[in-house]
């Protein structure tokens, strides 16, 4: 089981959640994100993977609570540490997701946000120590 990472907000608001559920997360923690009611505002969606499914009954007082899985397919990864020497300007896109996007376009992917993920690297005592970003090259079959 892993433990607690150390992080702030929702990302371990849900994580505490759930393992007060008896349904810890049993891996690191992903997000993505989806238009929101306006064109000016995006959700932005936190997941953990549980062992078992969550029940429809369960729930966060003030939140909204879905249930799903990670679309099986073939996807394009890239991934870096937090304390690797990058230059990154402050709100930009990380040099790496911009060669991601172009590589993921190259091969024809379909780019849409809402099938990006990013996902947080933990070390073994939970802790975040970098990320990776994902995106679908190809349908799951069907």
């Amino acid at each position: 089981m892993v433990e607690l990472p150390a992080l702030l907000g929702e990302p371990a608001a849900l994580w505490q959640a759930l393992a007060a559920a008896d349904n810890a997360p049993i891996g690191p923690f992903w997000s993505s994100m989806r238009a929101g009611s306006t064109d000016d505002e995006a959700e932005v969606l936190c997941c953990w993977p549980v062992a078992r499914a969550v029940p429809e009954a369960w729930a966060i007082p003030g939140w909204t609570v879905e249930r799903g899985e990670v679309r099986a397919g073939l996807e394009l990864v890239v991934g870096w540490r937090h304390d690797e020497d990058v230059p990154v300007i402050d709100s930009a896109v990380h040099p790496a997701v911009r060669v991601l996007l172009a590589e993921a376009q190259r091969r024809g992917a379909d780019l849409n946000l809402v099938s990006m993920r990013q996902i947080g690297r933990l070390d073994e005592t939970g802790n975040a120590i970098g990320m990776e970003v994902a995106v679908p090259l190809q349908p799951a079959a069907t």
